[in-house]
């Protein structure tokens, strides 16, 4: 079995940039401390791109609801988190996972996460480079 890391690219949108390659593993760290997050793509080649929250090993599946009422993300729960604290932002500041899941406050869905296993999801690195190549149509 291959024990190489896999590596991709990846697009920040504002201003935009590119960085990497990196490896998968680089990556779901940089979801959780929120340098990948809206409007960020991902490339197997640099070339063909796809939206970062379409990897669910990143966790980028979370929206936190701004003060002015609109919905921020999606995002990593841990980067809503230091969001939040970052700007001062309640504890019951709402929070949805996904965009059609229920409102609850960031305070509860951090207690869930707590109450839930530890470890990130693992990511099988050749299976999502895999799909990612096929969702671009790349061989």
């Amino acid at each position: 079995m291959d024990e190489r890391p896999r590596y991709v690219h990846v697009r920040l949108p504002d201003p935009l940039r590119v960085y990497g390659p990196v490896s998968l593993k680089t990556l779901q760290q940089w979801a959780q401390e929120g340098r990948v997050g809206p409007g960020c793509e991902v490339s197997p080649d640099g070339r063909e791109w796809m939206a970062a929250d379409r990897i669910a090993e990143l966790g980028l599946e979370w929206w936190i609801k701004l003060p002015n009422g609109e919905w921020f993300g999606p995002i990593h729960l841990s980067a809503a988190a230091a969001l939040a604290a970052e700007y001062g932002l309640p504890d019951d500041l709402p929070v949805r996972r996904g965009l059609s899941g229920s409102e609850m406050p960031l305070s509860a869905a951090l207690a869930q996460s707590r109450g839930a296993p530890r470890s990130a999801p693992i990511i099988d690195e050749e299976r999502v480079l895999k799909d990612l190549r096929r969702a671009l149509g790349i061989r």
